[in-house]
């Protein structure tokens, strides 16, 4: 009996240990299925997170790159505009400038050439033509003149002037009294840019 007690106490005794790790070792490998489990889920919300990030800045920032370019292409637009427009008038300006300036000079150019040429009288009520300067450089100028009913045409023209008279004008008995009026018109492209008035004198 003895020994039948003996034996069972140390089968008892060899047991206890392995009954007693055995539950250490389920309760172990349950937190530790436990724990990778929390691991797992804390890695699944963290991901998207992280994944997502990027993405929303990205989709941010290209939003706010399109705005930017969108305004700039704005800006860029209406300095264009104006730009453009500034350089518009400006070009008109000049050419404004130099056709009047052409235009003056060849009016001067041409009552030169009058005064130059030699003195015509004019007979009874009638009129006198001279000379035109060469315009071959300026091939869309015209040189006109006004006769003495006051119309325009293609010869310079003198018409018998009296400045004594009130107005002005061709003497009452439409003898020539040696002075005549020159009007001189620079026409460009059939618009009139510059007209000169002045006397030639008998001498």
């Amino acid at each position: 009996m003895l020994k039948l007690r003996k034996m069972r106490n140390v089968t008892l005794s060899l047991s206890l240990p392995v009954i007693l790790r055995e539950p250490f070792a389920c309760c172990h490998s349950e937190r530790s299925e436990e724990s990778d489990t929390a691991q797992d889920k804390l890695r699944d919300q963290r991901i998207p997170l992280r994944a997502g990030s990027p993405k929303g800045l990205r989709g941010n920032s290209k939003g706010v790159g399109l705005i930017e370019v969108i305004i700039a292409l704005a800006i860029l637009g209406i300095v264009a505009v104006a730009f453009l427009g500034g350089l518009s008038t400006s070009l008109k300006a000049v050419f404004i400038s130099d056709e009047r300036s052409t235009a003056q000079s060849l009016a001067q150019s041409q009552m030169e050439y009058v005064k130059n040429q030699d003195y015509q009288t004019a007979s009874s009520g009638g009129e006198v033509t001279y000379l035109k300067i060469d315009l071959s450089e300026y091939p869309h100028y015209f040189i006109k003149s006004i006769d003495r009913n006051g119309t325009t045409v293609d010869a310079i023209t003198g018409v018998p002037w009296d400045p004594e008279k009130n107005p002005p004008g061709p003497p009452a008995d439409g003898e020539d009294h040696g002075l005549q009026k020159i009007t001189v018109t620079i026409k460009h492209q059939d618009k009139e840019v510059f007209t000169l008035e002045d006397y030639k004198v008998n001498r």
